[in-house]
């Protein structure tokens, strides 16, 4: 998402959290929502605009159009075993078939998500280049407190209230976030985020 009159780029890495932080940007920002097919236009939504190309444009994405040093820039990261995890039971999974709601983890079907799944380094890699936003966010503090953050840096007005949306089934996603299997998938796919990012 970005603002040629707030100056702002704001690169949402699907899982975390970036839907309600962009709910709240978009009065500030040229892009706007797409609502398709299988859009509810409040948890699920594209946003697009004119230099926005998609939802989960990268930051070389932008860097092809704009000059990023005229921006300030920030992102939203999470730990990558719960994001993981929280896209297998996200609710967009759910209700288009892909899996019922109640099934079973199934293993398999969990590598082969993550290994279609994008790094979260990817959103920050320009070429051979990490680019470190001036701002992280990290879904860990809570998408109000990264809200309330966020304003602060971009200047915003702070909200007085704001909605978790697209939240998934946490309930299934706790019982199973300590299976050895599922770190190690994780650990190995994405090394360089645990890095990166500082998670252990």
């Amino acid at each position: 998402m970005l603002s040629q009159a707030h100056r702002f780029i704001f690169l949402h890495v699907p899982r975390t959290g970036g839907n309600s932080i962009q709910n709240y940007l978009l009065p500030f920002s040229e892009d706007s929502k797409q609502i398709r097919e299988n859009h509810d236009g409040i948890n699920t939504f594209g946003i697009a605009g004119p230099v926005t190309p998609h939802k989960h444009a990268t930051l070389s994405d932008y860097a092809a159009v704009v000059q990023l040093s005229d921006y300030k820039i920030a992102m939203s990261v999470r730990h990558p075993i719960d994001r993981a995890l929280s896209l297998y039971f996200a609710p967009i999974r759910v209700l288009n078939g892909a899996r019922a709601a109640q099934a079973p983890f199934e293993l398999d079907a969990f590598n082969t998500m993550v290994r279609d799944m994008r790094p979260i380094a990817d959103f920050v890699r320009i070429g051979e280049r990490i680019e470190m936003p001036s701002l992280v966010v990290r879904y860990e503090s809570g998408v109000y407190a990264n809200i309330v953050r966020l304003a602060q840096f971009l200047g915003l007005p702070t909200p007085e209230n704001v909605r978790h949306l697209n939240a998934g089934e946490a309930n299934q996603r706790d019982t199973i976030q300590c299976d050895h299997r599922i770190a190690r998938t994780v650990r190995r796919r994405f090394a360089e985020d645990f890095e990166l990012f500082g998670y252990a």
